[in-house]
C-alpha cells in the first residue's frame, strides 16, 4: 500500500534540509576554488541545454527540462538579463524565437564545469567508493522527484 505524504514528512523534512546543505556547501566550496557561482541550478541547466542544442526553441527547452512555459520565462528572462543567451526571431519561422548561448553564457558554462561541478567531483573522490557509487545511483530518482515537484508547481499531482 503507498505511503500517504504525511507519513513521509519526517524523511521529506530532512531531505529538504540535506539538499539546502548540499547547494550551500556546493557555492561555497566553488567560490573558494575562485569560480564563481551565480546561476541558481534551474538556470545553469538551461543553459547547457540551450549550449548543447543551439537554436533551440523555448517550448522545446521546457518539454526537454519539463518545466512549464511560465516558469522558463522566468529562467529565460534571468538568463537574457545576464547576457548569457540570446532570444532571435527564427530564420524559418517569423512568429518563433530561437535560443543561443552567448560567449559569456558559454564561458559561465565552463565556470560551472569547473565550479560546483569540480568541487563536488573532488568531494565525491574523497567519500568511500561505496557512498559515491550510491549518491550516483541516486540521481535517477532525485531527477524524478524534480519532476514530481514540478507537477505539483504546475497542479499535475495530487497533493
Amino acid at each position: 500500500m503507498p505511503r500517504r505524504p504525511t507519513d513521509l514528512q519526517p524523511e521529506a523534512a530532512r531531505l529538504t534540509e540535506t539538499l539546502s546543505d548540499l547547494w550551500a556547501a556546493i557555492t561555497t566550496a566553488s567560490r573558494s576554488r575562485g569560480q564563481p557561482s551565480h546561476l541558481a541550478p534551474t538556470q545553469a541547466r538551461a543553459l547547457q541545454m540551450i549550449a548543447e542544442n543551439d537554436g533551440i526553441t523555448p517550448a522545446a527547452l521546457a518539454a526537454q527540462l519539463e518545466m512549464s512555459r511560465p516558469q522558463l520565462s522566468e529562467v529565460l528572462r534571468r538568463l537574457e538579463d545576464g547576457e548569457l543567451v540570446l532570444r532571435m526571431k527564427s530564420s524559418t519561422d517569423g512568429r518563433s524565437f530561437i535560443l543561443t548561448p552567448t560567449t559569456a553564457g558559454l564561458a559561465a558554462l565552463g565556470h560551472l564545469r569547473h565550479g560546483p561541478a569540480g568541487a563536488v567531483a573532488e568531494a565525491l573522490s574523497s567519500l568511500r567508493e561505496e557512498d559515491a557509487r550510491k549518491i550516483i545511483a541516486s540521481l535517477p530518482a532525485l531527477s524524478r522527484l524534480a519532476a514530481a515537484l514540478s507537477g505539483i508547481v504546475d497542479g499535475d499531482v495530487a497533493s
